[in-house]
């Protein structure tokens, strides 16, 4: 780039006022640039850190209140009675009883419940065959009643 004073010698021409509001317009041009683009990545951080994890909260809110001896009991005594009923206990895994039961589920936590995973592995199912597995309505009442605190109600 060819210098102001330069210029000025060789056309008798005073560039430097210009040059200096050129500069000045390219820096201002650039702190907008720079200032939107930190208002960009503002928005995009809050947005991200504010509606995480806040959607499942508003969906459990939604969802009616599971009943352990309405909704939980019929299910297990219809996909897991024969094997870990009053008559049997499969493995050590007996569910007669709410407090047996309980052995077997983290309170508001269905992914670390032993029971939630095994109705939902994909490895070894349960019930096991020749039995047909827990469907997909029986599986979300047992989701939903052990994020709603798996309360025996």
């Amino acid at each position: 780039m060819v210098k102001p004073r330069i210029i000025k010698q060789l056309s008798g021409v005073d560039v430097e006022p210009f040059v200096k509001q050129k500069n000045n317009h390219q820096y201002n041009h650039m702190k907008s640039i720079n200032l939107s683009f930190c208002v960009c990545i503002l928005a995009f951080v809050s947005i991200s850190f504010f509606s995480s994890c806040k959607h499942e909260t508003d969906q459990m809110a939604l969802m009616p209140t599971i009943s352990y001896s309405n909704d939980i009991v019929p299910i297990l005594n219809g996909k897991c009675g024969s094997c870990h009923g009053s008559g049997s206990s499969k493995h050590g895994f007996r569910f007669t009883t709410y407090s047996e039961f309980m052995n077997y589920v983290s309170s508001g936590n269905p992914n670390s419940s032993n029971v939630y995973s095994a109705i939902t592995s994909k490895w070894q199912t349960m019930p096991p065959s020749p039995n047909s597995p827990v469907d997909e309505a029986a599986r979300l009442k047992i989701y939903v009643w052990i994020k709603q605190g798996a309360l025996n109600n």
